[in-house]
């Protein structure tokens, strides 16, 4: 099962670009925690996980292409430094923390 994940990332492309799992692991976070931060969907401008998830993606996928090399590495990294800090997360405060600290807290 280890191996099925790199699998369907090189069939699927971008979908498993370091931006587009930050994307995703931010529509989780904000999906568990919003309640709790007195916040909804409305407030990041979606209509729900899924619509949040996406525009993400479409965004930052714009975002990064619009990049040269070597600032699309490093757009990359911090994609990837933020998808891993909030996998990490065991609570809404520390997923806050890691937000913040990216400049992404709604």
């Amino acid at each position: 099962m280890r191996w099925l994940l790199p699998i369907l990332c090189l069939l699927a492309g971008s979908a498993c670009s370091p931006c587009s799992q930050s994307c995703r692991q931010e529509a989780a976070a904000f999906d568990e925690c919003l309640d709790g931060w007195g916040l909804g969907w409305a407030d990041l401008g979606a209509r729900d996980r899924n619509d949040f998830r996406d525009q993400c993606i479409v965004d930052n996928k714009s975002y990064v292409r619009s990049l040269d090399t070597e600032l699309r590495r490093a757009e990359e990294g911090l994609c990837a430094d933020l998808a891993h800090s909030l996998r990490i997360a065991n609570d809404c405060d520390s997923a806050w923390a890691a937000l913040t600290e990216y400049g992404l807290a709604p």
